[in-house]
């Protein structure tokens, strides 16, 4: 599953100011917690999107070891490691290191969002 390019595109890495929510794992990011913050224009509307940097992390390794570099959407980080596991991927390269980090990466994304829910 690939992504809309934007018309233009920004990103920062800010101190949160307030809380926000993290699009890719729902969990909250706290006040004072440095985290991604991606604003573009797509189809014509403009958006922000919050990462926690564990989930933007997620979503790079995805993108760079999993869909040939080519962007994933904002938002859809667990439907595509879902898509991956359901495609047997886990079994056939279980002893991948780029899929064991991005296991061990989702792990953690999910006990987080877990905890916070």
């Amino acid at each position: 599953m690939s992504c809309d390019l934007p018309e233009f595109y920004d990103y920062t890495e800010p101190v949160a100011r307030k809380k926000h929510q993290c699009c890719e794992c729902n969990a909250p990011i706290a006040k004072g917690e440095k985290h991604f913050c991606g604003v573009g224009k797509w189809n014509g509307g403009l958006a922000t999107y919050r990462q926690h940097l564990l989930c933007m992390e997620a979503c790079m390794l995805l993108r760079d070891e999993f869909n040939g570099g080519e962007c994933i959407g904002f938002g859809t980080l667990k439907e595509e490691f879902h898509e991956m596991t359901n495609d047997q991927y886990d079994r056939k390269n279980k002893h991948n290191e780029p899929w064991k980090r991005l296991r061990n990466l989702m792990a953690q994304i999910l006990r987080r969002e877990r905890r916070e829910a």
